[in-house]
C-alpha cells in the first residue's frame, strides 16, 4: 500500500524544500520523508531528511533543518496521524512481521 502526501512551497523563505513527501516505506515498517530542493522532484536533488517507524511512531531525523521546517512537519505530522489508521489496516501483517523478527536469533 502507498502513503503518499506531497506538498509545494512557493514561498521561499518559508522552507529549506521546495517538495517534500512520504512516499517510500521499506521492509521494516519505516516511512521516509523525501525532500527535494527544486520542483522538479528529479532523484539527483532529492534526499530523505527523516523515516517514521510504523509500528512504534519513533521518528528519527536524517537531516537536522527538518525538525524546524515547516513544510517537513507538516508532512510528518500528517504521517504520524495517519498512523492509528495504517496499523489498523495492515494488523496482521505487522503482528506477522513482529512475531518473526522476535523469533529470529541474536547476532552477537
Amino acid at each position: 500500500m502507498k502513503y503518499l502526501k506531497t506538498y509545494e512551497n512557493y514561498k521561499l523563505n518559508e522552507s529549506v524544500w521546495m517538495e517534500v513527501e512520504s512516499e517510500y516505506e521499506d521492509d521494516e515498517y519505516n516511512i521516509y520523508i523525501d525532500a527535494w530542493k527544486s520542483n522538479s522532484n528529479d532523484e539527483d536533488s532529492g534526499s530523505s531528511i527523516a523515516t517514521i517507524n510504523i509500528i512504534t511512531g519513533e521518528v528519527t531525523y536524517k537531516d537536522e533543518r527538518a525538525k524546524t521546517d515547516s513544510l517537513a512537519q507538516e508532512v510528518i505530522n500528517d504521517v504520524l496521524e495517519s498512523l492509528p489508521e495504517i496499523r489498523e489496516e495492515r494488523k496482521d501483517e505487522i503482528e506477522e512481521y513482529l512475531i518473526k523478527k522476535e523469533a529470529q536469533p541474536y547476532n552477537l
